[in-house]
């Protein structure tokens, strides 16, 4: 695959995986991603698998993360999200090796 790089701008990739299996459930990139990309992915993810209760979402605290939007989309569909503490990749390791 070739990703085609404008002027040193760099694209962003927001990658889903099941920690149990390290399966990836889905990914979005793109050279902007907001919070409606957020819930398209999830939507999609949520279409294609069947899923259990009590899942558990760790993420950053990034702007589209921390969006209201995708807050009330994943209480919507009772998802409890975490968010890992400024600066410390070790609390999402398991994204942060398959990167």
């Amino acid at each position: 695959m070739h990703i085609y790089q404008r002027e040193a701008q760099e694209c962003l990739l927001i990658t889903v995986i099941d920690v149990y299996s390290r399966w990836a459930l889905g990914q979005h990139i793109a050279w902007q991603v907001n919070k409606g990309d957020v819930v398209k992915l999830f939507d999609k993810i949520f279409g294609a698998y069947s899923m259990a209760e009590n899942i558990y979402v760790r993420n950053d605290n990034g702007s589209q993360m921390v969006a209201q939007k995708v807050q009330s989309y994943f209480k919507s569909k009772k998802v409890i999200q975490e968010f890992t503490k400024p600066a410390t990749p070790e609390q999402n390791a398991h994204i942060e090796s398959y990167h």
